[in-house]
């Protein structure tokens, strides 16, 4: 996970997306988009010591506390083979809050909800577990709201890529069932008609990386939240 990953300009069509990964493949575009997360158990760097701080801990409290980050945004959702990744266009919360990654492997317990009011939403836990990372320990509460269109395309492709996800990564750890089901393209094949009502894109081609187009945003792990 990780906040402001890097983003290039696509050749086929000028826009901005996520600088693929290697073994990277894009499944779907989502626009209208309103993405939200909250760190929960946020460890950042003291200014005072320099050393590594829990500075809330509502995991294992009784009481709940507010966040130490909570991030927020408009804009648009990226569907790949290894990861989610929002890029916000609009009324984002902070000025230096650009896009947010969520690798798929390490998602868990997510549901999708659909109201009688208000927007269909996904929404989910994630813990970051490299512990090199600004955001070590924390545990992240996300939410994607799709404000225009169904889901009818976007779930089953999101779930079989998930799964085949998930499965990679056993493998890759030395966890993997052979028992257990495998991935089938012919799955995918199947989930892959066009819903009039879901604004999905699906990728027939691969974007392409424009030459120098590379873009970070730093996120000052340091600034406190109000």
């Amino acid at each position: 996970m990780a906040i402001n990953p890097t983003l290039a300009t696509d050749e086929n069509c000028g826009e901005l997306f996520p600088l693929p990964l290697d073994g990277e493949t894009f499944v779907l575009r989502r626009d209208h988009i309103f993405f939200q997360i909250e760190l929960i158990n946020y460890v950042e760097t003291s200014p005072k010591c320099g050393c590594r701080c829990v500075l809330i801990d509502t995991i294992t409290g009784t009481k709940r506390q507010k966040p130490k980050l909570k991030l927020w945004g408009k804009g648009i959702l990226f569907l790949s083979s290894k990861r989610i990744v929002f890029r916000a266009t609009s009324g984002f919360s902070r000025a230096d809050f650009r896009s947010f990654e969520l690798p798929l492997p390490h998602l868990y317990k997510w549901k999708f909800k659909q109201p009688m009011l208000g927007s269909n939403h996904l929404y989910g836990h994630f813990v970051v577990a490299d512990p090199t990372s600004p955001l070590a320990g924390a545990t992240t509460s996300w939410q994607i709201h799709f404000q225009n269109g169904g889901c009818h395309q976007f779930l089953p492709l999101f779930y079989i890529t998930l799964k085949q996800s998930k499965e990679e990564s056993m493998r890759a750890a030395g966890e993997w069932d052979e028992d257990a089901s495998e991935w089938n393209a012919a799955a995918y094949r199947q989930v892959a008609y066009i819903d009039p009502t879901d604004p999905s894109i699906l990728y027939t081609r691969q974007p392409q990386v424009r030459v120098g187009s590379e873009e970070t945003v730093s996120f000052l792990h340091s600034k406190a939240e109000d």
